[in-house]
């Protein structure tokens, strides 16, 4: 027996086993007409179940009634009823009693089928975030066989992503008061050290403009009092 051969076709049938295996996983299992779970998620359109959905293609109207059924002429159980605009005409394109899914919403694969005696009809359900769903025709074929495609919020198997915050931006004057604390924290950086190692300062003549720098809270004060008095000088003594 040739033991690599062997090892090879266990190979293959391993990853055949597998992808059976998550085919089934991801497989939606019917609940209702209008919901199924796969996995931990549960796909239903049962808020949609007093709408109405419909699309008009050429000469004909298209109505979905998810979760029930839909006047369609003398018909009753239909949930899909294409109506004739040129002409009192309605067909049943898919009766409420025969809802089937396959694939999966969690691979956006997932698609509800109805049938009728003569006709067939296939929604294919993908996310859509948007508050209202959406409910398109896109093509009949073959003959008789219709696909439509309805973009729902509810087909979402993970949750909204939160809103990303608005950037506030720095005004001018925030700009200019960070440009000028900077300078000045370079200007007696630089300073101390060019005073210190340079000219050999110690104490406050190390300081650059100390005597400026020490002045500075009384000119302050003069500046207050100045504008306080409305900007008027004192006169103690007149004019000789």
């Amino acid at each position: 027996m040739n033991y690599g051969r062997s090892l090879i076709s266990f190979y293959y049938l391993l990853l055949i086993a597998l992808s059976v295996v998550k085919t089934v996983a991801q497989t939606c299992e019917k609940l209702t007409s209008c919901s199924c779970k796969a996995g931990e998620f549960t796909f239903s359109l049962s808020q949609l179940k007093f709408q109405s959905l419909s699309i008009t293609n050429g000469s004909y109207t298209y109505v979905y009634q998810p979760c029930g059924t839909v006047t369609c002429g003398g018909i009753n159980t239909a949930a899909i009823c294409q109506r004739s605009n040129v002409q009192s005409a309605f067909y049943d394109v898919g009766d409420g009693d025969t809802a089937a899914f396959t694939g999966s919403p969690l691979n956006n694969t997932l698609v509800l089928t109805f049938t009728s005696d003569q006709r067939t009809s296939n929604i294919k359900i993908s996310c859509n975030r948007r508050e209202q769903s959406k409910f398109t025709h896109v093509n009949e074929d073959p003959p008789n066989t219709y696909t439509f495609v309805l973009e729902t919020p509810f087909a979402c198997t993970s949750p909204e992503p939160p809103t990303p915050k608005p950037k506030h931006n720095l005004s001018t004057g925030s700009v200019l008061l960070i440009i000028f604390f900077v300078f000045l924290l370079v200007y007696f950086v630089v300073g101390i050290l060019f005073l210190k190692f340079v000219r050999r300062a110690i104490g406050t003549e190390a300081i650059p403009n100390y005597e400026f720098w020490s002045s500075l809270p009384g000119y302050i004060k003069d500046g207050v009092t100045f504008t306080c008095r409305g900007c008027k000088s004192e006169s103690s003594y007149s004019q000789i």
